[in-house]
């Protein structure tokens, strides 16, 4: 395999690109180039607006009735949109990615895992919830831990299973003895802190 990113036909394109319009260490050589850098336009219209401006006191309304534009960053905007985009097309690896793949970006690990975490249970009805739970690693993120332990009771669900996810037949055994009350099994190929 071809470890020379260099000599690849996607890289030389992608080179001219992100020294026109990416913020690097180079940007800060002087105040001129890091002016200019910061107040060029990026190519292909990627836009970089996070917040919609707004120029009068009904605007907020009309944004929301017509469903177009976005007014707060909180319910997104069209640079979160954008980089949602680019993810999945990067991960897709392929010409004809779209409705395949998706992306969603989060301000942090925790509102990610938090939020996928809620959406696999919500998908299960209140009254099949009662001995389900999760199957995770020994070694995760301590706020990961809570989450999939303490916060999931207010859902009805069981504290999360723990597990050696670095011993494949433990695994197997603790899926096979919790076949049906397993939601998901949650593990950090490289734990944090560790």
């Amino acid at each position: 395999m071809d470890r020379n990113i260099t000599g690849q036909s996607w890289f030389k394109p992608w080179r001219e690109w992100a020294d026109r319009n990416l913020v690097t260490p180079e940007s800060f050589e002087d105040q001129e180039t890091f002016v200019q850098r910061m107040q060029h336009p990026l190519d292909e219209g990627i836009p970089t607006d996070i917040s919609f401006p707004l120029s009068h006191t009904g605007q907020i309304g009309e944004i929301i009735s017509s469903g177009k534009g976005y007014f707060y960053a909180r319910s997104g905007s069209a640079a979160h949109d954008t980089l949602n985009q680019k993810i999945a097309e990067s991960e897709a690896g392929y010409a004809n990615w779209q409705g395949c793949v998706d992306a969603c970006a989060f301000p942090s690990g925790m509102s990610a895992i938090y939020s996928v975490v809620k959406a696999l249970v919500l998908n299960i009805p209140f009254e099949n919830r009662g001995c389900m739970r999760f199957l995770r690693g020994e070694n995760v993120y301590v706020h990961t831990a809570s989450v999939l332990s303490d916060c999931l009771l207010e859902y009805h669900l069981e504290r999360a299973l723990t597990t050696d996810t670095t011993n494949p037949a433990a695994v197997r055994s603790t899926l096979d003895e919790f076949a049906d009350d397993i939601i998901a099994l949650f593990f950090e190929t490289v734990s944090n802190p560790l």
